[in-house]
């Protein structure tokens, strides 16, 4: 895949770090967005999400530390991953003096840019990292074409 970016720069005079970090924010969102058509944002509480693909599968990898897999949902819906789950501290007798951990649902989706076999898709969790695999349909994959 070719990707074009082009700088598009302000006068010195008008320069603002804060539209200079927006307009990385949207170079940044452009080269993710070529291969992912779009991952849900990240809010706190959210896992993190490493998106990857190949030739033959696209790879999601999150973050979930502290999640049972019989917590989290994986579900695949007009070419739309979403992951979602839930944890809960456990009762206690003392009086918790600060919070930092995330206690309670989240839901992050995946748009994925190309057409996927469903029926081929794995899922595994260990150690705290949910890793998916999603092979691409035959009409997504490259094609050689021989000249005769």
């Amino acid at each position: 895949m070719i990707m074009t970016f082009t700088r598009w720069q302000r006068p010195l005079l008008e320069w603002s770090p804060v539209d200079h970090f927006h307009d990385l924010h949207e170079e940044l969102s452009e080269v993710l967005n070529s291969t992912f058509a779009g991952v849900g944002p990240f809010t706190p509480g959210s896992p993190a999400i490493d998106a990857s693909e190949d030739e033959q599968n696209f790879y999601i990898r999150a973050e979930l530390p502290g999640f049972k897999k019989e917590t989290i949902e994986i579900t695949l819906h007009e070419g739309v991953l979403t992951l979602s789950g839930a944890k809960k501290e456990e009762n206690t007798d003392y009086k918790l003096a600060r919070r930092e951990r995330f206690d309670g649902s989240f839901r992050r989706s995946v748009t994925l840019s190309s057409p996927v076999n469903g029926e081929q898709i794995k899922a595994g969790f260990a150690e705290g990292i949910l890793t998916i695999t999603l092979p691409k349909a035959e009409e997504a994959k490259p094609k050689q074409i021989s000249i005769h």
